[in-house]
């Protein structure tokens, strides 16, 4: 009897009338199969909103902001590395969030991510992107600059789901002091890889303010562990829940107004300014 993975790739070589790389199903097409992706394969979101497959291999993908312009098109510049602007809505309480197209826009040499000014309507506007293809390790070097509105999560993460997920987030309530339920600092985590069981997590002091200058936000993701950096300097380390499972690169701003975590809504707009983004995926250097 075949396996799934037999069946998903007979199902491929049967509709394919091209090369590999030229394939294009539809989100459902594999999933009527049981499989969500074919292993060895990385699945890519094509700009028509199909999915297309790809040969996976060691890759980087190096994204300088630093030559934009505002009024030039972050969605179509995004597009051409292979990077998507988020519209999900997550219903997370005690207040719901929207990742909104025009949250991500162009500074002067900068991405901005915006999370909007709460107005009271249940949703909060918020900004992400990710990137189209996963990969099983690698490393991610972020260059930003921290909002100075309060009530705010900035998050670099490596994510499949709540079990395959790597952590490196600031909040901006609690960059400096401590509220009653979160420590100052930035957070490192491995979610647990079980439902239910322990992540890692560790709060690491910040050497400098976030909010006065740019600086270099990076986790490594190996086999054996993950490893966290400020400015190139390692500052946290797990080997435990490491992930196994081939993931996304996503970078965020966001609110819930959770008073044990975001804190917030926020009553100004925040802007988060991203200067580069270089993604190693598949390895680390």
């Amino acid at each position: 009897m075949l396996s799934k993975l037999a069946l998903a790739l007979l199902a491929v070589s049967q509709t394919l009338a091209g090369p590999l790389d030229a394939y294009v199903y539809k989100p459902g097409d594999l999933k009527n199969l049981g499989i969500e992706r074919i292993p060895g394969l990385a699945p890519r979101t094509a700009f028509n909103g199909t999915v297309s497959l790809a040969p996976r291999a060691p890759s980087r993908t190096f994204i300088d902001f630093s030559g934009k312009r505002p009024g030039e098109n972050a969605v179509d510049f995004l597009n051409q590395y292979n990077f998507r602007v988020s519209t999900d809505t997550i219903a997370a309480p005690p207040i719901t969030r929207k990742f909104f197209t025009e949250n991500v826009y162009f500074g002067q040499g900068v991405l901005n991510l915006r999370v909007s000014a709460y107005n009271g309507n249940g949703v909060i506007g918020s900004a992400q992107i990710h990137s189209r293809s996963y990969s099983r390790y690698g490393s991610f070097r972020v260059v930003s600059r921290s909002s100075r509105q309060g009530g705010v999560c900035e998050g670099n993460f490596f994510y499949l789901n709540d079990n395959q997920e790597v952590d490196w987030e600031m909040l901006t309530s609690t960059i400096d002091r401590s509220s009653a339920c979160v420590p100052a600092g930035i957070w490192a985590t491995n979610q647990a890889t079980t439902p239910g069981g322990q992540k890692n997590s560790a709060v690491v002091p910040l050497p400098w303010d976030p909010r006065a200058g740019f600086h270099e936000y990076r986790v490594d993701w190996t086999a054996q562990a993950t490893t966290f950096y400020l400015d190139g300097v390692q500052k946290a380390r797990f080997t435990t829940n490491v992930p196994t499972a081939e993931l996304l690169f996503i970078t965020e701003a966001w609110s819930s107004g959770d008073p044990c975590w975001s804190n917030g809504p926020p009553t100004g707009d925040s802007v988060t300014e991203i200067r580069s983004i270089d993604l190693y995926q598949g390895y680390v250097p």
